[in-house]
């Protein structure tokens, strides 16, 4: 490809983004490391707060269709991009220079937030297209219009990004989610926590679950107004060990604690140094999205500041995480298997859940771990096989289902889904294979299958075997993986419910199989 054109070679796709993420970081990073700031963290905090104003009113209605279509568009992309700006700030460590002129100053931030909504913008972009669909991605390049260089699927799925933003969760699933959950917590279940979680958090942190929210609630706080002399911006500047003692004191509990609190919530330039920081490297541990409080220097020593709409979102992803077996690095490895026996008991809970509203529209089924019926009716499920999260007959709809339930978390950054593909579709005993197992070994052993259900299930004795067999994965939270799953139904538990309640016949095309009468000596079971 010359100055202009179009390429659809992966390999040369990606030579391509390199090196226009190379330029633009390049662009970047200089004019940040001129000017980076204590006043510059100050500004950019504040446009995040004022970012976040305009997301309320978009929750609530309050803004036209006009500045509601704009606001969709350009919030995710300019809240990571004001993120990875102060990030960078905290890296760079640098105190203000006066003697920098302001004009210079101004055109240098502006330069900086534009830089930094382009590598957010292609990001995003990329991972999109070129990560998800590398063999169907074309790149164009025209150095005569900014921004230079475009890209877009080409013929396999040109609307695979509003399909993604349509895959994820909204107000209305979440209320039709409270709605079939019917008084059940899973996420916000505080005893679970409390009981998995309360004596290890003890004996690493000196303080248990409830305390550790109200010490990070501190930093949720609006700043009190009116502002002191001589600053410009709502944006609390601390020092550091003062505010920890002043914690300590309201909470009455020990200034270590609270420093055990803060630190796991804490951007420093040190930790920061210890893994490669670009704003494509979503699995960076270190990172503003989970860190909101910034340690940054000063001549009276260091002061930690903040934005407190950004440490609300932090303080409700790690509320909403522990449940999904993330905490803070500073914590683990001593609350990995805590996590993973809270992770188990919910994820039992929504299986749980998923058989009783099958079972209020007339499926009969249950969880299989080792075997299946009992007395001479009892089968073994092979250890290959693995446990059956649910396996339900309907006579309604002559049919027997396989389900794996998925107790998962939502994707929040556009890497999200491109790592969930890797768990639910791409790596080896993927959950696509695992499901597809199941309901093949099902297929095989069908008569001695529904004889088993039959012993210990309320399926009539004289109940004809049925003619279809059906798999399908069903998710705590919708998740862009189902894009990439095309063997069988996957999606959450809200919009399965939806489909089937919807429907005078099981909804979904794929993952049906017809089982053959004519075949039944052989088990054969053909395509429908």
């Amino acid at each position: 490809m010359g100055v202009s054109g179009s390429s659809t070679n992966p390999q040369e796709n990606n030579a391509l983004l390199q090196v226009l993420f190379g330029r633009l970081n390049s662009t970047f990073s200089d004019y940040i490391s001129c000017i980076s700031s204590r006043g510059l963290s100050d500004f950019f905090l504040y446009q995040y707060e004022q970012m976040t104003k305009v997301y309320a009113k978009h929750k609530t209605g309050q803004l036209s269709p006009s500045d509601d279509a704009l606001f969709q568009r350009i919030a995710p992309s300019r809240m990571i991009a004001l993120r990875f700006i102060v990030e960078r700030i905290v890296l760079l460590g640098e105190t203000d220079d006066d003697s920098i002129p302001h004009e210079i100053k101004n055109f240098a931030a502006h330069r900086i937030f534009t830089c930094a909504e382009e590598l957010v913008d292609l990001y995003i972009s990329s991972d999109q297209t070129h990560l998800a669909f590398p063999e169907h991605t074309r790149v164009t390049v025209d150095l005569k219009t900014p921004p230079f260089l475009f890209l877009r699927l080409d013929a396999l799925d040109p609307d695979f990004g509003q399909r993604v933003r349509d895959s994820q969760i909204n107000n209305k699933e979440k209320l039709r989610m409270k709605e079939l959950l019917g008084g059940l917590e899973l996420v916000g279940d505080s005893d679970a926590r409390r009981r998995h979680l309360d004596s290890t958090l003890q004996s690493i942190v000196g303080t248990d679950l409830d305390n550790i929210f109200h010490v990070l609630w501190e930093f949720c706080m609006p700043f009190p107004l009116p502002l002191p002399e001589g600053q410009k911006y709502p944006i609390p500047f601390c020092v550091e060990e003062q505010l920890l003692q002043d914690i300590a004191k309201k909470h009455r509990i020990s200034r270590e604690i609270v420093s055990k609190i803060v630190d796991a919530f804490l951007l420093t330039r040190e930790k920061m140094e210890t893994e490669k920081h670009e704003v494509y490297i979503s699995k960076n541990k270190y990172r503003s999205f989970s860190r909101p409080l910034l340690r940054l220097p000063h001549t009276k020593g260091w002061h930690i500041t903040w934005s407190p709409e950004m440490a609300k979102e932090s303080l409700d992803h790690f509320h909403n995480m522990l449940p999904f077996g993330q905490a803070p690095v500073e914590w683990m490895p001593a609350l990995e298997a805590p996590l993973s026996r809270l992770n188990n008991e919910l994820s039992a809970r929504f299986e749980d859940r998923y058989s009783e509203l099958m079972g209020e529209r007339n499926f009969v089924g249950a969880r299989f771990k080792r075997r299946i019926g009992k007395d001479t009716a009892r089968i073994r499920i092979p250890d290959d096989i693995g446990e059956i999260d649910h396996l339900a007959y309907s006579a309604k709809f002559d049919l027997l289902v396989v389900t794996e339930c998925k107790f998962v978390r939502w994707g929040s950054n556009p890497k999200d889904y491109y790592n969930d593909r890797w768990d639910f579709v791409k790596k080896k005993g993927s959950y696509v294979q695992q499901v597809t197992r199941k309901v093949e070994w099902v297929q095989k052993e069908f008569f001695a299958v529904f004889a088993a259900m039959k012993s210990v299930l309320p399926i009539p004795a004289d109940a004809a075997l049925p003619s279809r067999v059906a798999h399908c994965i069903v998710t705590y939270y919708p998740s862009p993986v189902s894009l990439f799953v095309h063997s069988c139904p996957c999606l959450s538990f809200a919009r399965f419910f939806d489909a089937l309640d919807a429907a005078d016949d099981w909804p979904f095309e794929t993952g049906v199989k017809q089982y053959s009468p004519a075949k039944a000596q052989s088990h054969a079971v053909a395509e429908i």
